[in-house]
């Protein structure tokens, strides 16, 4: 996720600062679940085509939005963290057929 800073705050490079995912079942707030465990709240802007990606996630799911987003960044980092440029995923579906998502740069 990527929130847009005030140029020259100190923040990563050209006003972006990179969070880390959230993990799944978590609210997005200020007030630490435990002390081990902060959470923080995190404006983003997003285009009309992505939340309506989200918005939709949510309606599949049975959740709402924020817990969508947390779970799409869970899913993105775990895939990223096992799958390189030229790699490829195989789903298999319940029918035994299979779809190949390649990824790239």
């Amino acid at each position: 996720m990527l929130c847009r800073t005030k140029p020259g705050s100190g923040f990563g490079r050209s006003g972006v600062v990179v969070f880390s995912p959230i993990p799944r079942g978590n609210a997005v707030s200020d007030r630490p679940k435990s002390d081990s465990e902060a959470t923080v709240t995190v404006q983003a802007e997003l285009s009309k085509s992505a939340f309506d990606a989200l918005k939709e996630l949510a309606r599949r799911r049975g959740v709402d939005a924020n817990t969508a987003l947390q779970q799409a960044i869970a899913t993105d980092k775990l895939i990223s963290d096992h799958v390189g440029i030229n790699d490829k995923l195989l789903i298999e579906k319940p029918d035994k057929t299979y779809s190949r998502v390649i990824f790239s740069k």
